[in-house]
C-alpha cells in the first residue's frame, strides 16, 4: 500500500516563472525515486519564509485540514528548513488535529470522515527525502556511515526538541531542575555518536590514503565522473571500462564510489576511473560535507570527467550547479565536459546546432560528445584522456 503525500514548494521572490515548474518536477522525480508514494496535490508559492513554521501559520492550517481530510501520511516541503521549523509544524499539526477531532465529535463539522487519534502525519524538508532515498542506495559501510552522520547534523537538533518537551513536563527521574537535563543529555548522546561515527570515517579515509600512495607508486593514474544525478554517469563508466554497475533512469541511483579500468591503447597502460554519487540542486553545504569520503576519488584525480546530458533542456543549469559544488570541493585539476546522450536529441539539424554553441560557448572545458549507452565517440574521449594522461 502506498503512503499518500501532499507536496509544498515554497518558492522566495527572487526565482524566477521559468524555474518554478523544473523545481517541482524534479520533488516529483525525488518521489517517483524513493517510490512507495501517491501524490495527493501540490501548492506552489511565492512567499517569505516564516521564522517559526517556515510555511507560515495559515499555510499550515490549509494543508493540514487537507491531509486530515485525504488521509494523508506525509507533507513533504521542496525545501531546507531549519529543525526548530519542522518540529514546531508538528506540533502544531497535533494541535490541530485535537482541535478538528473535538469539533467534529461535537457535531459542528459533518464532512469530516473519521479521524483516528492516532493519526499521525510525518512532515519532512527536501533534505529528510534525499536522505531517505540515499539510504535506500547505499551498500558500502562507508556510504551507509556518512548517511548517518548526515541525518545526525540534520535531524539531530529535533531531538534536543523532544527533550524541551519533557522538560515542560516538570522534573522525573535523571532530571535536574525541572527535567532541564533532558536536552543536554540527548545533545550529549548525539555528539558521542558523531564522534565515533567521525573516527570510523577517519580510519576509511586512512585506509583510502594508503590505496592513493600506492597507485601514486605503481604510476598508476586517475579519472574521476563527476555530474548531476542522472546524466549517465554509470553508463559512461560502463562504456569506458566495461564494469558492470547498476543503471537505472532515476536519481541518486549511484550513492557508493565505483572504480574500473580504462586500458590506454596508445600508452599501452591502465588507468583507473572512479564514479560516485551525482549532484543535485539545493544541496546544503552540511550534507556534502558529510560525503567528503565518498568525494575524495574526484578530490585527488588527476582529471575530471563532467558528464552533462546534452537532450536536457534545462543543461546549462545543472553545469553552474555542479561547477558549484566542485568549487566548494576546492576542486584544481583540469574539467572536461563530455556530452552524453547524444542519441536522445531529436535531429542531427539540432544535434549539429548544439554542438556548435557548446563549441563557442564551453571551449576552455574541451567539450566532448558522446552516447554512453551507444558507446558513440568512446574511443575519441579514450583518446583525449590519453592525452592529458600522458
Amino acid at each position: 500500500m502506498s503512503n499518500r503525500v501532499i507536496l509544498v514548494d515554497v518558492l522566495m521572490p527572487r526565482i524566477r516563472k521559468a524555474d518554478f515548474a523544473s523545481r517541482l518536477e524534479e520533488l516529483q522525480s525525488l518521489i517517483s525515486t524513493y517510490g512507495n508514494f501517491e501524490v495527493i496535490s501540490t501548492y506552489q508559492k511565492r512567499h517569505t519564509t516564516n521564522y517559526r513554521t517556515y510555511i507560515g501559520p495559515g499555510k499550515a492550517e490549509t494543508l493540514f485540514k487537507e491531509a486530515l481530510e485525504k488521509d494523508v501520511d506525509f507533507i513533504i516541503i521542496n525545501n531546507a528548513m531549519k529543525p526548530a521549523q519542522i518540529w514546531n509544524l508538528q506540533e502544531m499539526f497535533e494541535d490541530y488535529k485535537a482541535t478538528y477531532i473535538e469539533k467534529h465529535e461535537a457535531g459542528d463539522i459533518d464532512y469530516l470522515a473519521r479521524i483516528s487519534r492516532n493519526k499521525k502525519i510525518d512532515i519532512w524538508d527536501r533534505v529528510d527525502l534525499i536522505l531517505k532515498i540515499f539510504e535506500k542506495h547505499a551498500s558500502t559501510s562507508e556510504a551507509n556511515l556518512e548517511i548517518e552522520l548526515a541525518k545526525l547534523n540534520h535531524m539531530g537538533p529535533r531531538i534536543y526538541g523532544m527533550g524541551n518537551m519533557l522538560s515542560k513536563q516538570g522534573g522525573g527521574v535523571g532530571t535536574r531542575g525541572g527535567g532541564k537535563s533532558n536536552t543536554e543529555m540527548m545533545r550529549l548522546h548525539l555528539k558521542k555518536q558523531e564522534q565515533k561515527i567521525l573516527e570510523q570515517l577517519l580510519q576509511c579515509k586512512k585506509n583510502k590514503e594508503v590505496q592513493r600512495n600506492n597507485r601514486t607508486k605503481k604510476g598508476l593514474k586517475t579519472v574521476a565522473i563527476v555530474g548531476y544525478t542522472n546524466a549517465g554517469k554509470s553508463h559512461t563508466l560502463l562504456a569506458l571500462t566495461g564494469k558492470e554497475v547498476y543503471i537505472a533512469d532515476q536519481l541518486f541511483a549511484t550513492l557508493d564510489t565505483r572504480v574500473g579500468n580504462l586500458f590506454l591503447p596508445d600508452l599501452n597502460k591502465v588507468c583507473l576511473v572512479s564514479d560516485t554519487i551525482g549532484f543535485i540542486q539545493d544541496l546544503p553545504p552540511d550534507l556534502i560535507n558529510s560525503f567528503r569520503s565518498t568525494l575524495e576519488e574526484t578530490i585527488y584525480s588527476d582529471l575530471i570527467l563532467h558528464v552533462i546530458d546534452i537532450s536536457d533542456e534545462k543543461y546549462e543549469k545543472k553545469i553552474r550547479v555542479v561547477m558549484e559544488i566542485l568549487k566548494g570541493l576546492k576542486i584544481k585539476q583540469e574539467i572536461v565536459f563530455v556530452f552524453n546522450k547524444i542519441d536522445n536529441v531529436k535531429t542531427k539539424m539540432e544535434f549539429n546546432f548544439l554542438k556548435k554553441d557548446i563549441l563557442e560557448k564551453y571551449s576552455e572545458f574541451n567539450p566532448m560528445f558522446i552516447s554512453a549507452k551507444e558507446k558513440t565517440g568512446i574511443d575519441e574521449l579514450v583518446k583525449f584522456i590519453e592525452s592529458r594522461i600522458e
